[in-house]
């Protein structure tokens, strides 16, 4: 009696059938996996903030890397031909965000305007161009 109602006794010693304790344990499990995929849904902070960042990342590689290259640093054959700013420089992170966003959103000189882009990812864009100055 004491062994069936004793919490750390294992189920052989309390007498339940392994095949019960196995349908708990299943059941426990899904519903801890729902429970981890009702937090994932929500997002968290620090998951939002990645995604934005990385955003901003996709955006640059897909719309500026082909001239101010991989590093911002414009040090690829395009970026040569058209006189494309250093991002790192001190001229380009001198410029208020708005300017940059600016420049992003009407394109200066040899640089096209990318109307296509929203607001969003010309804000991202910029928070990644001022990240890169960092990382000279």
């Amino acid at each position: 009696m004491f062994a069936k109602n004793n919490p750390d006794a294992d189920a052989t010693t309390r007498n339940i059938p392994l095949k019960s304790m196995s349908r708990r344990f299943n059941n426990t499990r899904v519903i801890g996996s729902f429970a981890v995929l009702a937090i994932l849904s929500t997002g968290s902070p620090i998951l939002a903030a990645q995604q934005k960042s990385s955003s901003g990342a996709a955006t640059f590689k897909t719309n500026c890397a082909a001239c101010h290259g991989p590093d911002g640093s414009s040090d690829t054959p395009t970026g040569k031909s058209l006189n494309a700013p250093d991002l790192h420089s001190p001229e380009v992170q001198k410029l208020s965000n708005t300017e940059i966003a600016t420049v992003i959103s009407d394109g200066k000189n040899a640089m096209p305007p990318f109307k296509n882009l929203s607001k969003e990812q010309i804000t991202s864009l910029v928070k990644y161009i001022r990240g890169l100055a960092s990382k000279k």
